[in-house]
């Protein structure tokens, strides 16, 4: 069976990380305007290779003991491992929100092309 050859720089993020090393992680704000404010200061500061802002969601959602329901926009964030660990510091200094919405899952199917490419997009 043919080994994979992954690129260097996968290589060295797949040692450095424990587990998948792609990660979706997904926030909201109250407008776009809010939204592509965040998503160009992660593209701007390396710490997102991609973001997508999907302006039509609507959260439905307890706070402070009451039930509300509002308009909001989504930002899909694909990172590594390393930057989603430390994007809850980023999200508590930038983001408008009290609490900001900050999830993120490891992608366990990703393909290698595009998994490279974040990689070499967000290199320092």
């Amino acid at each position: 069976m043919r080994q994979r050859k992954w690129s260097p720089l996968r290589e060295r993020a797949m040692k450095a990380a424990a587990g998948p090393d792609v990660v979706i992680g997904w926030s909201t704000t109250a407008s776009v305007e809010e939204a592509e404010r965040l998503a160009g200061q992660l593209i701007d500061e390396n710490r997102a290779a991609c973001v997508q802002v999907d302006p039509s969601v609507r959260s439905f959602y307890r706070w402070k003991g009451e039930v509300s329901s509002e308009p909001e926009t989504r930002l899909w964030i694909k990172t590594t491992r390393a930057e989603a660990e430390k994007m809850e510091d980023f999200f508590e200094k930038n983001h408008p929100y009290e609490t900001p919405q900050w999830i993120w899952v490891s992608a366990d199917g990703c393909g290698s092309g595009y998994a490279d490419w974040i990689f070499e997009s967000m290199a320092k």
